[in-house]
């Protein structure tokens, strides 16, 4: 059977944020390459179905208000390689990065702001129109529809798409780029939204900001909220300046007291929740302070190497994490020694220093010193030479508060006041805060396992446990806070009485208040003080598991074996990372039957049982082995789908059904 396009090849992208836009610039960038003046690409036929704006999708919708920022600096992030990325793609006639565009079309030159999410929108919505102007003098017919993707299923040695408005198409390739999509909740936050659809309450489930109708909540009333991550600030943001209220800067002020909010007194009151208690670090002010923080010493190819094949059982806790924890404490206390000079004394600084450089060095060289003795080793040394810093290791980073109680309301408040005080300050030390340049090396541990994992250099495997688990939720958390501008606005916001701090462990519920009165319950066991409202928002994202999905789409293609989850199948993929099975790069769906799908590719947030970090977007000038991955997985793909459409056109059938 032919595809609905006569002659032609058909792949169809199946979302149009940023994922399915950098597929259609590889596409674009091979064309160009391969076929610039050949008639061949006159025989393939480009479909892109999004009902989101195409380009930018829902997340970058370039008519979000303003003030919604990106949580990248705008020197981050790229859909189209650029720099030394292009040493490893071929760049297209359009390949722009974020800020060459913003220098080139908006006259902005600036690298270490963190713009409005809007403006990274027009930016992608730029490039994808680009593309589609690009292919079509080159050919290729492009199709836009805008409509929901239901169902996917074999016809043939096609596949068929059912859309939303009923209509079916036939398509020989299908490249999935989903993004973010809907997932069924727990029991405790089904129970929390099923009181709201039989009470007088208000509940928001994990959702996208974009998405959220924040005119539900009235002026003055409470609002539970949990979460204190990027869609905290996002909820805060709308609900103030959103409202008519506005920020002033207060002449003089030290960080943390830099704004004073103004009120509307169209604000609800927010009373706001998380694990921490408090949110992660904010971002530094100058984040490309490049030179300024320590390299990796410890974990490195050569050692995760050696690790690998030393020990054939060897687990991310035994092999890799001592790696890490030397990084990090020697990172902590080479950025004190070299940052700090001062603290080691007025009379003999110099000789103080280098001692505590050199047995820092000896005391983390000692292979046979486990993680207690190596954090004890630290303290007593930092106690002995710079007896005014308390080493804050992994765990303080991690839980700030700790097992900390707070004997009234206001004494939380206060503490979470100081908290944003000193984050604010450390924003402004950048790298040169031990702290920040801890977080910093971290990530970049991360990089490197992610790096080697995409090489095969290390097998998923060695990363199934827990500890691993752990180690990755601790630098997403660390590594994703919110801009530094934040922290100064949610003091603000505090200090006027319209965000109150629950404090750490939140546990919320539905109560009977009698004469049938129901209100959402919160507290925390740290904090002896009850909040009741009849709003509660999640402030987080639907939770990224294939399994529980409640897109039509990825049910049906689970329902019919088109595809299946690794909940179930983790021989090969990360253990609780619940995605797409997929082959290696490109990136193919496995079916039901172990087989692969031939023709039917995966892109972005579903590919997280094979890859770390996959909501990141890729960095300018990144190596597509780690921060630049998403690049070279959308490359893999459209060199694929070329090759594919050659053999169609020379007479050949594809196999839809081989092995892995």
């Amino acid at each position: 059977m032919s595809s609905d396009a006569g002659d032609a090849f058909v792949v169809t992208v199946v979302g149009a944020g940023p994922r399915g836009t950098s597929f259609a610039e590889r596409l674009l960038a091979h064309l160009e390459q391969d076929y610039s003046g050949n008639c061949e690409a006159e025989n393939l036929k480009l479909r892109i179905v999004d009902p989101t704006p195409h380009g930018s999708g829902r997340v970058w919708n370039p008519d979000q208000p303003r003030f919604f920022l990106m949580n990248t600096p705008a020197s981050y992030p790229t859909v189209a390689p650029t720099g030394s990325t292009a040493q490893e793609l071929p760049p297209s006639s359009v390949s722009l990065s974020f800020r060459e565009w913003r220098s080139q079309f908006c006259g902005i030159t600036g690298a270490d702001d963190y713009p409005p999410r809007q403006d990274y929108g027009r930016y992608l919505q730029w490039i994808l129109d680009r593309t589609i102007e690009k292919l079509e003098v080159l050919g290729v017919s492009v199709e836009q529809i805008h409509e929901h993707v239901v169902s996917i299923y074999p016809q043939g040695d096609q596949y068929g798409l059912r859309l939303s408005s009923g209509a079916h198409l036939v398509t020989n390739s299908v490249v999935l780029a989903l993004g973010h999509i809907p997932a069924a909740l727990d029991q405790a936050k089904q129970e929390l939204c099923d009181a709201a659809r039989h009470s007088d309450l208000r509940y928001i489930p994990p959702s996208l900001p974009g998405d959220i109708d924040y005119s539900v909540f009235p002026a003055g009333e409470r609002v539970l909220v949990r979460g204190m991550g990027l869609n905290f600030f996002d909820l805060m943001i709308q609900l103030t300046a959103g409202r008519g209220g506005s920020f002033c800067e207060v002449s003089g002020a030290t960080p943390g007291q830099r704004l004073r909010y103004l009120p509307s007194g169209q604000e609800p009151i927010l009373i706001v929740g998380s694990r921490r208690g408090v949110p992660y670090r904010s971002k530094p002010i100058s984040p490309r302070s490049e030179g300024t923080y320590s390299q990796l010493r410890f974990l490195t190819s050569r050692s995760i190497l050696a690790a690998v094949t030393s020990d054939k059982s060897a687990d991310f806790r035994r092999c890799l994490w001592p790696l890490i924890l030397r990084d990090a404490l020697n990172t902590y206390c080479m950025t004190l020694c070299r940052e700090r000079p001062e603290l080691f004394g007025v009379l003999g600084a110099s000789h103080q220093a280098a001692e505590f450089t050199r047995e820092v060095a000896e005391l983390l060289l000692d292979a046979s010193l486990d993680e207690q003795a190596l954090g004890n080793g630290v303290a007593y040394l930092l106690n002995t030479f710079v007896p005014l810093v308390q080493c804050s290791g992994l765990t303080e980073l991690a839980s700030p508060v700790g097992e900390r109680t707070f004997s009234t309301e206001k004494e939380y408040q206060t503490y979470v006041l100081q908290y944003l005080q000193e984050d604010a300050a450390s924003a402004e030390e950048g790298y040169s805060n031990p702290q920040l340049a801890t977080v910093k090396i971290l990530q970049e541990a991360r990089l490197t396992l992610r790096k080697d994992m995409a090489r095969g250099q290390i097998p998923p495997t060695l990363l199934n446990d827990k500890s691993f688990q752990e180690f990755d939720a601790l630098v997403s958390g660390l590594a994703g806070g919110p801009p530094p501008q934040r922290i100064e606005e949610l003091a603000a916001v505090a200090r006027c009485g319209l965000i109150e701090f629950l404090g750490p462990n939140p546990r919320y519920s539905v109560q009977d208040q009698g004469e049938g009165r129901v209100t959402y319950v919160a507290y925390s066991p740290r904090v002896p003080v009850t909040y009741q409202g009849c709003s509660m928002v999640e402030a987080m994202v639907p939770i990224n598991k294939v399994s529980i999905s409640q897109s039509s789409l990825v049910q049906s293609l689970l329902q019919t074996g088109l595809a299946r989850s690794t909940r179930e199948e983790e021989s090969h993929a990360l253990e609780g990372r619940d995605g797409f099975d997929v082959t290696k790069k490109p990136r193919r769906l496995i079916g039901a039957d172990g087989q692969t799908r031939q023709g039917l590719y995966v892109l972005g947030l579903q590919l997280t049982a094979v890859q770390l970090t996959t909501a990141i977007a890729a960095e300018a000038g990144g190596s597509t082995f780690a921060s630049a991955e998403t690049l070279g997985e959308a490359d893999a793909a459209a060199q694929e789908v070329i090759e594919l459409g050659k053999e169609v056109r020379a007479g050949g059938k594809l196999t839809r059904l081989a092995e892995v």
